[in-house]
């Protein structure tokens, strides 16, 4: 594929009043009727080909018909230079032709929504204009509508107007309301250029382009209510919707140089001077050629022109997937498109880029008419290389997409853009609860304490959630009923596991272990002298100093033989009558009853704990199993014990 571009604004210009003047000379006859003259299309509509009138109104109404037939176009330069205050088109209109209302005297203008097909420079020159309403059924603005209005200062265009194509409000040196920019999602080259009353912009959220040059460089744009990220330099530069990606391969600079050594005996053959590598265009064409490999196009993976790239760019030929720099040239030199910007004699530097990745090989030239600085040639280089791409070119995807943890263990999350591995620094990543897991801007997390959070991972405009479950046991799943209570013990210090990575919450929780959580929520505190129940004497087991701190404060008073039974299964009444007792220890109790009778079996409960279960229950620390019952004489699993502490710690205070 080839492209060459002409630089100068000020040709834009010339070429549209040379295009005037043409079409006004090659007019052809046309019947008339009254100030008009006309041509009847072949489906039997008419055209209205010129406004004859050449004295001044104040209102001009288009007919809708002549001769009997509907007017549905008004041709090229059709109304130029008509003296009226206000123009009115009718609804039969369809087309408006190329510079149709051109320097006309007009201040108030609406193109009815009728209108689906709007050429460009309509009112190009037209200073009297005012106030425009765009109705018409088209989603651009197209070229130079709207040049040399200079008191031009209201315009209201329909929602479907998405682009502002080149120069369409070029020299519009009254405009200050940009309003309604609102909706529309490009601005094109130049569109804004010379509007000098423009001091300060602010642009709108839908605006997800803004060619090169669109407003003049003394401009302050507001971008905060978009996604747009400059470009280029104060006086070459573009805005656009784009995010950061890397693309992992090689930039084979050995080929580059051979091209460069073919092309140049090509010219010399030909008679047109050789080409300088110019240090600018090297690496240019190197990045367009990594472009190139996400769109394979003349636009860039932005939806901007590959001459954004860089000013000194004036014509580019691409190429894939040919393999050597041999191919290559063989197949530009076939082609005459090619082959014309090869052997073009304006061109005096150049710039050549060859990226190879997963096997396919992207060539670029990129030609200048400039002087080359000169640049010594670089060694290959393998690496990810940063380019950037518009939103359809991002499709995220992370590894993991889903995480476990353990408190303080780090992991890192890789990122992929279309299945291609992304430089982590693209992404950003935010943690919903730092106090769980932290996450760096290079998508480094580690856990901090039991629980789950979401690390959030935005690429552009997708995003990912990923699960992060911090926990130090893998027995204890996110998604048990369990889960929240087991964390809470661990992180508060309340239980422990059976292992370092195991919580075993279906073994049964002794009377010994419960003593022993109750001390350690006190801080373990030491207590002297010897235990008084004959089956806890021996000072080495883990719960010792537990039952002497709980029997000391009344906590526990062992059974009625006089024995703690430190070993045996807690049942869930005996859970109760501790804790009642503990909180009394804590200062915190309140007589809370709750009614044991709405329980199937609420009568089972022992007599010693009646009161117990009651105030249990009142205080929502047994909720009962989900048969709705109660089961008192139930073994009590880790699991439940982390339940009913996790329940007494948050409501008890």
């Amino acid at each position: 594929m080839k492209k060459s571009k002409i630089k100068k604004s000020i040709l834009i210009f010339i070429l549209a009043f040379i295009t005037l003047i043409i079409c006004n000379i090659n007019k052809s006859k046309a019947a008339t009727s009254g100030d008009y003259e006309y041509e009847v299309k072949t489906d039997g509509t008419i055209t209205i080909t010129k406004y004859t009138k050449t004295e001044a109104v104040t209102t001009l109404n288009i007919p809708s018909t002549i001769a009997g037939k509907k007017v549905t176009e008004l041709g090229r330069q059709s109304f130029m230079s008509a003296k009226a205050d206000t123009i009115v088109i009718p609804s039969t209109v369809t087309t408006i032709q190329y510079g149709t209302f051109s320097y006309s005297t007009v201040k108030t203008m609406t193109i009815p929504s009728s209108v689906t097909k709007m050429e460009t420079a309509l009112f190009s020159g037209a200073e009297n204009l005012q106030t425009a309403n765009i109705a018409a059924n088209i989603d651009m603005l197209p070229n130079a509508t709207f040049m040399g209005c200079s008191n031009l200062t209201k315009i209201t265009l329909n929602s479907k107007i998405k682009k502002l194509d080149l120069q369409a409000l070029v020299n519009c040196k009254a405009l200050t309301d940009l309003s309604f920019l609102n909706g529309v999602e490009e601005i094109g080259q130049q569109c804004f250029m010379y509007c000098t009353s423009l001091k300060n912009v602010v642009i709108p959220s839908s605006v997800k382009l803004i060619d090169l040059n669109a407003f003049d460089a003394n401009v302050k744009l507001d971008l905060s209510k978009t996604r747009l990220i400059k470009f280029g330099t104060d006086s070459y530069y573009y805005y656009a919707v784009a995010t950061e990606i890397t693309k992992e391969g090689t930039k084979n600079y050995d080929y580059a140089y051979k091209v460069l050594e073919l092309l140049n005996k090509e010219r010399i053959a030909n008679g047109v001077e050789p080409l300088t590598m110019d240090k600018e265009l090297l690496e240019s064409a190197m990045t367009r050629a990594v472009e190139l490999s996400v769109k394979f196009s003349h636009d860039r993976p932005t939806g901007l022109s590959a001459f954004s790239i860089t000013s000194k760019m004036d014509g580019e030929n691409i190429a894939m997937p040919y393999r050597t720099p041999e191919d290559v040239m063989e197949a530009w030199m076939f082609s005459s498109g090619h082959k014309a910007n090869m052997l073009g004699s304006g061109y005096k530097s150049i710039g050549i880029g060859c990226f190879v990745v997963n096997g396919n090989v992207y060539w670029v030239q990129c030609f200048g008419t400039g002087e080359a600085e000169q640049v010594t040639k670089p060694s290959n280089k393998t690496g990810q290389y940063s380019i950037y791409v518009g939103d359809e070119y991002i499709k995220l995807t992370t590894n993991p997409e889903n995480k476990r943890l353990k408190p303080s263990e780090k992991a890192t999350i890789t990122i992929y853009n279309n299945g291609a591995k992304c430089n982590s620094s693209c992404a950003s990543y935010v943690s919903s609860d730092n106090s769980i897991v932290t996450v760096d801007k290079s998508g480094n997390i580690q856990g901090k304490k039991c629980g789950v959070a979401t690390i959030t991972v935005k690429l552009g405009p997708d995003t990912k959630n990923i699960v992060v479950y911090v926990t130090p046991f893998t027995d204890v799943d996110k998604s048990t009923w369990y889960a929240n209570a087991v964390n809470y013990c661990y992180n508060n210090n309340i239980i422990a596991g059976t292992s370092d990575t195991t919580f075993s919450p279906e073994m049964n929780l002794t009377r010994g272990m419960l003593v022993t959580i109750l001390h350690r929520m006190e801080g373990a505190p030491y207590v002297a002298g010897t235990s008084k129940f004959p089956d806890v004497q021996n000072t080495n087991e883990y719960y010792y100093v537990a039952i002497k701190w709980a029997a000391k404060n009344n906590i526990v008073s062992g059974y009625n033989t006089g024995y703690f039974g430190p070993e045996d299964p807690i049942t869930r009444e005996q859970l109760a009558v501790i804790l009642n007792k503990y909180c009394r220890y804590k200062g915190k109790y309140e007589a809370k009853i709750g009614d044991l009778t709405k329980f199937k079996d609420g009568e089972k409960v022992s007599s010693f704990a009646i009161w117990e279960m009651r105030w249990a229950v009142g205080s929502g620390v047994i909720t009962g199993t989900g048969q709705n019952t109660l089961n008192p004489q139930g073994k009590v699993s880790r699991a439940q014990a982390a339940a009913m502490l996790h329940k007494y710690s948050i409501n008890i205070k």
